[in-house]
């Protein structure tokens, strides 16, 4: 396949090479910089030593010219003809001594040169002449009378730049080299050590919701590779909880709204095959009004989960605990009263929670009519509400039923019943303990429940959430909460 950089891997050997391109073209100028101070130190190196030997051995002590030996000129003026110059001029720039072979081209003379020999100071720079570059040496000659003379000492630069110019070429072949190299090894490192990864995108891909429990390919190890197959396989084992749960909810769903329907279908029927008394429409009618307000319980139920898992959030606010459990206890007393179960409510008045007060009451509802619906006659439920540390613990107890030890951890799914319940003359549709999970869920706190079927049998649900942040227990006024102040029966 032809690497385009829309793949990782094209893109990853690219900044390989960008970056190793970086290094190496650093590397060069570097190189490149240094070599040409080095040899360019070493021509002025060899300039000093030139001006001395010729200041020693050609000076006339009297202050005279100095005898020039022919061929030490550049001759035609070309620099590639000698590699060095030697001529004497005066303070103003005039050739005091020319050797004979340069009639007319001489080492170039600056400004800047003859400023800086009048002064006393040496100077080197680097002059053009029609046949290349020279680096020129201004050297002044002291006599009686100040700066008498001065000595100028030439070498050609065109050995530098000869070296120099290999040398880039040397450096540019090896860095074209260089690259060629890791773009093309890199492409098939980069190739091998992806594998695993195109490994996992084709299991990946021959995973669909008919086989969420398949996994990917694990391998033994700490890299990177082998983490993320962990987490993605950890991931799918999330989904496919997720979507069996689901798949249980559907089911549940649709058989607890085709129980009702089917009622009230075969009342209609029955109903409308033949004339009856208006007594028997009356039983009809009653009886379709109650399968009408399990529908409406049941409808009612699944908006709220469906909203919990929408996390659609209800506005929070401070709501005092006590009278809030008063009315809820207040609500439940007929339905209790009916069935000869007593109830006691225990919940100190300074108790105080963040949390939606609809959401915290039909928590309570729940929960308290699970207790006295699951009571037998003579039986008794309590509330009672304590801090505990940084939490408000309520409980809600009983002396019923009970809940087998084994069903304790299914509980809280929607729409399960546990045997008792469903053995027991009450008839629900599973979502009461669900909902008030997902409501302690919401509110950030925790739901345990405790529970024997041996007698004395009874049921216990603590409910601990946690208390405002700012000001603790009781610092801030808390809304009204509506409802009388019942602290006990």
């Amino acid at each position: 396949m032809r690497p385009t950089l829309r793949t990782f891997r094209s893109r990853l050997t690219l900044w390989h090479m960008l970056v190793m391109g970086a290094i190496l073209l650093a590397a060069g100028v570097l190189l490149y910089a240094g070599m040409a101070r080095n040899l360019l130190r070493n021509i002025d190196s060899s300039l000093w030593a030139i001006a001395e030997t010729e200041a020693a051995t050609l000076l006339n002590p009297t202050g005279g010219y100095i005898p020039m030996t022919p061929g030490t000129g550049y001759g035609d003026g070309r620099a590639d003809r000698a590699a060095r110059s030697v001529q004497l001029i005066d303070p103003d720039g005039q050739l005091l001594s020319p050797p004979p072979n340069l009639s007319l081209d001489t080492l170039p003379i600056s400004p800047e040169g003859l400023a800086a020999a009048r002064e006393g100071k040496v100077l080197i720079e680097t002059s053009r002449i029609p046949g290349g570059r020279v680096r020129v040496l201004y050297l002044p000659i002291e006599s009686s009378v100040g700066v008498g003379q001065v000595l100028q000492v030439g070498l050609s630069l065109q050995t530098l730049e000869s070296s120099l110019a290999e040398l880039f070429r040397l450096i540019a072949t090896i860095a074209a080299s260089a690259l060629l190299l890791i773009g093309v090894g890199g492409y098939f490192l980069t190739k091998k050590a992806l594998r695993p990864v195109d490994e996992i995108a084709r299991a990946a891909q021959e995973i669909s919701e008919r086989n969420l429990s398949q996994r990917l390919p694990e391998e033994a190890g700490a890299d990177e590779l082998a983490h993320l197959v962990r987490v993605l396989n950890r991931m799918l084992g999330r989904l496919e909880e997720a979507f069996r749960a689901q798949m249980r909810f559907t089911s549940d769903a649709s058989h607890e709204l085709r129980t009702p329907l089917s009622i009230m279908k075969g009342s209609l029927e029955i109903a409308l095959k033949k004339e009856r008394p208006p007594g028997e429409y009356r039983e009809v009618m009653s009886s379709m009004q109650e399968e009408v307000d399990r529908l409406s319980r049941l409808v009612a139920g699944l908006l709220t989960l469906a909203r919990a898992d929408a996390e659609v959030s209800a506005e929070r606010r401070q709501v005092k605990l006590q009278p809030l459990l008063g009315e809820v206890v207040d609500q439940m007393r007929i339905a209790a009263a009916g069935r000869k179960v007593t109830i006691d409510l225990e919940a100190p008045g300074e108790l105080v929670v963040l949390a939606s007060e609809d959401a915290l009451k039909q928590l309570f509802l729940n929960l308290v009519d699970n207790a006295v619906r699951y009571t037998s006659s003579g039986g008794r439920a309590w509330v009672t509400a304590a801090l505990a540390g940084d939490e408000v613990r309520v409980e809600v107890g009983d002396t019923g039923i009970g809940i087998e030890e084994e069903e304790r951890a299914r509980i809280f799914d929607r729409f399960y019943r546990g045997s008792t319940a469903r053995g027991s003359e009450f008839a629900g549709s599973g979502l009461g303990l669900a909902i008030c999970a997902q409501i302690v869920k919401d509110l950030g706190g925790r739901i345990e429940v405790g529970s024997s079927v041996e007698p004395p049998s009874g049921t216990r649900m603590r409910v601990f959430l946690p208390i405002p942040r700012k000001g603790g227990v009781g610092n801030e006024p808390p809304d009204p909460a509506p409802g009388p102040d019942n602290a006990g029966s």
